[in-house]
């Protein structure tokens, strides 16, 4: 291997350790509701379907004003377990807490909460709790493919209640187990460890020429 095809495996591994938006397959959604509910704190409760887990976890509601735009206003809350306090009470030594974000990012023409480090496990049901309040849509008929039902605060100090004939417009994305990429860590070793053997092989390649050049022998000089 060259310094010049060295090069380009650097640069291959400088591609896989760029990071960008995370961007899995749904995993279950909810957009056949048509009523608005403005102003208020949202919940949403759901099952996930058989199959394996999901990483890489994103979710979003949708907005009243718009509602092909997804919303996604303050904390979000993972939970194991129905939750019936405040908004304003949600934390980490919540019952069944699970983990929380308030990362976002652009979701077509709106945004969507990002998870790190979760997996979600098949045919598990999970609670997710807005702490921010926003406007969004509901489906008024209970949908019994969701496994779950939507929640709603009129305000941070206000504790949520269930809406068991409703759900909310929501979608829950993530990466399928099969289909993971390696961790980051994973690809450096990998990468440090390939780059590391083919200089070595150039080294070991030079010093072969060398001696071979030195072994040669000489023409006779005539006198």
């Amino acid at each position: 291997m060259t310094t010049r095809a060295l090069a380009r495996v650097a640069c291959v591994m400088a591609l896989l350790f760029t990071t960008g938006a995370v961007d899995g397959a749904v995993i279950l959604s909810e957009k056949d509701g048509t009523s608005e509910r403005r102003n208020l704190v949202p919940g949403q409760s759901l099952t996930t379907g058989s199959g394996g887990s999901w990483s890489d976890i994103t979710f979003n509601f949708y907005d009243a004003e718009n509602p092909a735009n997804s919303v996604a206003n303050g904390t979000l809350y993972l939970l194991s377990q129905e939750y019936t306090g405040t908004p304003t009470n949600l934390g980490t030594g919540t019952s069944g807490y699970i983990s929380h974000t308030s990362t976002t990012q652009a979701e077509g023409n709106g945004d969507e909460w990002v998870f790190s480090g979760v997996t979600l496990e098949s045919s598990t049901q999970y609670w997710f709790y807005a702490t921010g309040s926003q406007s969004i849509v509901v489906n008024g008929n209970d949908d019994a493919g969701i496994g779950g039902q939507w929640y709603q605060a009129p305000n941070s100090g206000q504790p949520f209640a269930a809406n068991s004939t409703m759900d909310a417009n929501f979608e829950l994305e993530g990466t399928a187990a099969s289909e993971a990429i390696p961790e980051p860590g994973s690809l450096l070793i990998g990468g440090i460890a390939g780059i590391g053997m083919a200089w070595s092989a150039v080294r070991r390649r030079r010093r072969r020429q060398g001696a071979d050049e030195s072994t040669e022998e000489l023409p006779e000089t005539t006198i």
